[in-house]
């Protein structure tokens, strides 16, 4: 009897998860159509930035472009910069709340310090 249940809540919970999928697919295909959504306009912000970006140098807006910074972090990346001086080496980036060595490593060809 418990395996029957158990086999029953499994199949509703799949149910469930097919008909929320199905809801976010729908949603977004509708939402192309119906104009640019926020991910389009951040893709099209991050296509007409000029890479690498040079941290010390950069404003907000240039800074929030790169994959994965955002505005949080851009704003983070200024307000470390106003207090701590430019960016020796590109590397220094970790020491911003929120950017770790693996980020670094990864997006490293976007990244520049002069």
């Amino acid at each position: 009897m418990k395996l029957r249940a158990i086999v029953k809540y499994q199949a509703i919970g799949v149910l469930a998860f097919c008909i929320a999928s199905y809801g976010v697919i729908t949603h977004a295909k509708t939402a192309k159509t119906s104009g640019s959504t926020s991910t389009e306009q951040s893709a099209e912000v991050q296509s007409t930035a000029h890479y690498p970006v040079n941290i010390n140098e950069a404003d907000a807006e240039t800074l929030a472009a790169l994959p994965g910074i955002g505005t949080s972090r851009a704003k983070a990346i200024i307000s470390y910069r106003e207090e701590h001086g430019t960016f020796k080496k590109v590397e220094e980036l970790a020491n911003v709340r929120g950017i770790s060595d693996a980020y670094i490593e990864k997006n490293k060809a976007f990244l520049k310090v002069n």
